[in-house]
This record gives C-alpha cells, sequence and structure tokens, in this order.
C-alpha cells in the first residue's frame, strides 16, 4: 500500500466473526475522510466533469458509466444511475450528490479535536541515536498557534531537551569532555538548528542537572517531567541492543529509561522504540481500551496527535474482566469517531486465551498476518493506552472510590499488567501511556478525579467503568 493510503478499513467496523452478526443494528453514521481520499473523489468527479460547470450532464455520465462499467451503459442504467442522485430534479448530478453515491450514509471531511492550548514537550538526551530520534518525534508532534510572520513562539508548543549526569562518576573514570552534559547538549543543539527547520517556530530550552550517586536516572527525569513537562519522550533502548562496555553503561542510562518512567508519572509519556518507522504522511494510531474511562482518556490524548490523513484504530479486546459486551463499544465508538470528525474505526476481537492480553495487542499493532483483513499488514506507530498498572496513586481508604479501585488493581494482576508487558514488547511500535496521575494533573477527566477522591462522588458515567483492567 502506497503511504498516504488509508491504513485501516473505513466501511466495517468490526470484522471479528463472532461479533459481526451482533453489530447489525448499529445506527447508520457518516464516513470521516480525509483531505486525500476527499480529494481522488473530487478528481474522479472533475475528470467526468468535461464542460466544467461542476455538474455532470447525461453525456458525462454516460461516459463515466462507460470506464467504469468496461462498456457501453445502456439508456437505462445512465437514467436510473441520475434518478438515484438527482435528489434536486435538474437533470444533473452535483458533486454532493456523487458523493451520496460513494457515501450513502453522508460524510464529512475529517477535523480531529486540536489542542488549544500550548504544550510542552520534553526529551530527556544522552548522545545516542536513539535519544536523537526522539527529538525528531517531537518536532513532528509539536503544533503551531502562532503560524504568521513574526512568529510568536511564545504561542506554539514549547521543546526542553534535558540531561543528567554524575559529575564525580564521569571524570573518575577520565571520560573526554565531549560525554559532559554540556557537550551533550551542544551537539544536540546544533543538530536542531541545522536539520530540524520546524523547531525554528518554537521555543527550544537545553537543560542539564546533577545525578547523585543515590538517585535514579528515570526517577531523576519523571520528577523534573512531572514538574515543566505535558508530553515527556523517553527512549527505550533493549539491554542486548546497546553497544555499551560495561564501565560505560551508566553514561548510557538516559536511554533504557523508557519503560520505568511512566510508572506514576504526571507528564503523558511516549515511550520512543529504536525500530520505528518514521512515517511522513501518514499514521496508523491504535488505541487499546477496555471499556473504563481510563482507557477513553488515552483515546482523547491521541486524538490530538493527529495530523491531517493519519488513522486512528480502536481496539477492544473482549475479555471475562469487560464490564461492557463489545457490541455496545463499537456502537459508542463509531458515533464518537463520526462526531469528533476522526478519520478512524473501532474494532472488537475476542481474546484468544492461548494468549496473553498484551501478546494479542501486539499481534495487532503489528499487523501480523490473522489481522491482515483488519490492519493491512500495516504497523502502528503509536500504540496508546490508559493504564491502573503504571497508576501509583490510590483513594484514600474511607472513600467510596477505594473498593472499586482495589478491585481494578486485582484484575490488573490477574491480566498480567498488560501495559507494563505492551512496554517491554513493543519493538516496531511507540507506546503513549496515561497513568491516573497523569489524567489528575493534566485535568483530562475532572468528573474521574472528583470520583476518586471526593466522599461525594458523581453518578457512574451511562457507558464507562471506572479503571478497567489495562
Amino acid at each position: 500500500m502506497a503511504e498516504g493510503e488509508c491504513s485501516v478499513p473505513s466501511g466495517d467496523l468490526c470484522r471479528s466473526t463472532s461479533l459481526r452478526d451482533s453489530i447489525a443494528d448499529l445506527d447508520p453514521v457518516p464516513q470521516v475522510l480525509t483531505a486525500i481520499e476527499s480529494g481522488i473523489f473530487k478528481n474522479d468527479f472533475d475528470a467526468a466533469d468535461i464542460n466544467k460547470d461542476g455538474k455532470l450532464d447525461h453525456d458525462e455520465i454516460a461516459v463515466m458509466l462507460e470506464k467504469q462499467l468496461n462498456r457501453q451503459p445502456t439508456e437505462d442504467e445512465v437514467r436510473e444511475f441520475i434518478s438515484s442522485l438527482d435528489f434536486d430534479h435538474d437533470g444533473m448530478i452535483s458533486f454532493e450528490e456523487y458523493m451520496a453515491s460513494v457515501c450513502p450514509d453522508g460524510w464529512v471531511q475529517a477535523d480531529p479535536p486540536r489542542y488549544k492550548k500550548r504544550r510542552v514537550y520534553m526529551v530527556p538526551v544522552d548522545g545516542s541515536d536513539i535519544t536523537a530520534q526522539a527529538v525528531v518525534e517531537a518536532a513532528k508532534l509539536m503544533q503551531a498557534q502562532s503560524t504568521e510572520q513574526p512568529v510568536d513562539k511564545a504561542l506554539n508548543d514549547k521543546l526542553i531537551i534535558y540531561t543528567a549526569a554524575n559529575r564525580q562518576k564521569l571524570e573518575a573514570q577520565g571520560k573526554a569532555q565531549s560525554f559532559f552534559p554540556e557537550a551533550v547538549l551542544a551537539a544536540v543543539a546544533d543538530d536542531v538548528n541545522r536539520n530540524i527547520e520546524k523547531l525554528k517556530d518554537h521555543e527550544v530550552e537545553y537543560v542539564t542537572e546533577e545525578l547523585t550517586f543515590k538517585e535514579k536516572m528515570a526517577d531523576k527525569i519523571r520528577a523534573y517531567a512531572d514538574q515543566h513537562a505535558d508530553i515527556a519522550l523517553v527512549a527505550n533502548l533493549k539491554e542486548d541492543e546497546a553497544v555499551v562496555k560495561e564501565e560505560d553503561r551508566d553514561l548510557y542510562s538516559i536511554n533504557k529509561q523508557g519503560c520505568a518512567i511512566p510508572h506514576g508519572s504526571k507528564a503523558i509519556c511516549l515511550v520512543i522504540k529504536q525500530n520505528a518507522e518514521l512515517i511522513e504522511k501518514q499514521r496508523r494510531i491504535l488505541c487499546v481500551i477496555d471499556g473504563s474511562e481510563v482507557s477513553h482518556a488515552a483515546v482523547t490524548q491521541a486524538v490530538n496527535l493527529l495530523r491531517p490523513n493519519d488513522c486512528l484504530q480502536i481496539l477492544f479486546i473482549e475479555t471475562r474482566f469487560c464490564a461492557a459486551p463489545g457490541k455496545k463499544v463499537v456502537k459508542y465508538y463509531t458515533r464518537w469517531l463520526a462526531d469528533n470528525k476522526v478519520k478512524g474505526t473501532c474494532v472488537c476481537i475476542k481474546h484468544d486465551e492461548k494468549l496473553s492480553l498484551a501478546e494479542e495487542i501486539m499481534d495487532f499493532a503489528e499487523g501480523k498476518e490473522r489481522y491482515e483483513e483488519l490492519t493491512k499488514r500495516r504497523v502502528a506507530h503509536i500504540i496508546a493506552m490508559g493504564s491502573m498498572a503504571l497508576s501509583t496513586v490510590s483513594p484514600e481508604q474511607d472513600l467510596p472510590a477505594a473498593e472499586e479501585v482495589a478491585h481494578a488493581r486485582r484484575d490488573v494482576a490477574e491480566s498480567q499488567d498488560v501495559a507494563q508487558e505492551v512496554l517491554l514488547r513493543a519493538q516496531f511500535s511507540h507506546v503513549l501511556t496515561l497513568s491516573l496521575e497523569s489524567i489528575f494533573h493534566r485535568s483530562i477527566a475532572p468528573e474521574l478525579k472528583e470520583w476518586f477522591s471526593s466522599s461525594s462522588p458523581p453518578s457512574h458515567s451511562e457507558f464507562f467503568c471506572r479503571m478497567g483492567y489495562l
């Protein structure tokens, strides 16, 4: 499939054999088309509009049908086509009427909700290739509110490039100056100035901190991100992928903290994987949900990362932990996607008990053969998850939420900490995670926070369970 084509099916919303029949009563929803898709249909229409008057007359429709049918259409076929689409009865077909044949339930141009405020992105770096890759990914995600010259950088998203090191240890090991934090940041700054044109319209701050012998790198990075960043892009290089001498291991430790930093993080974390491809035109972003408000929070944040022509795919795996049946989930999110003008689909599959949930998620994310019909064998660029497993905060024991949270933690343990396993298993997809801490700190779900901390919480959501099992 060429880059720029839609990577997720637009028609069938649930292709699991066991669930296909159960969604037959879904209410019709308009199809969301990307600019590329609607442009293709407009080009087809314009090619048929020989006299360029903006409508297709009898002769133009006959020529168009001849190309589509590979034969001369009969007069009855031409008349029937016009009659079926000529809603204003003028004997011709407008582009809007033509689109009714393509999208019988109507269509809307993809225009997902945008984050209106300035966001601060943070990338911890150590001079390694994978942390440099994280800087590039951050630049691609950042948005500009100010685009007219002169650009007001204070309105646009900001990037913090951060590093930390133990100077005493570096000196004791006799390291060259190029290994020290100032030199690392200087090299990154030079690369940014020479190669990342987009960041010229954004404020970039370079920060270095001292790491003491008692501090852990993950805790240091997390603490700074909690205070200063909305989204932290943290690298995760597997131990066996790092060609590093034993004595240099702490020097490169920033690029191995990706799976540890999301735990209890107040910042949204995007864990960068070295083998994930840089995709320019269209990405498939996969949101894994469990029918909870926590996982829904991840969906809302993933939407904020969408670029034009990206596709959002929502995956719900039916298990014995589920509070809502697949049919209900598909119905809700199909309407939600259309209402928010998000190009995407909601897919429901039955859990294969032979696999762990994380294994099933990764098979789907990586477009394995058994999911070819749903994924077109394309790898998800980003997997997004809201997770109880990555959350450390708990309500006070005497609050109404305490029992439900405790029950959810038992489900998380029984389901084998899905989010943590996905973080470890992912090789070709970056992983976006939200903990309860980030959801509450960023005011992403105010009612959930009120329920969590109140002695008289608001009434339960009509659709969602509160915590989930991820």
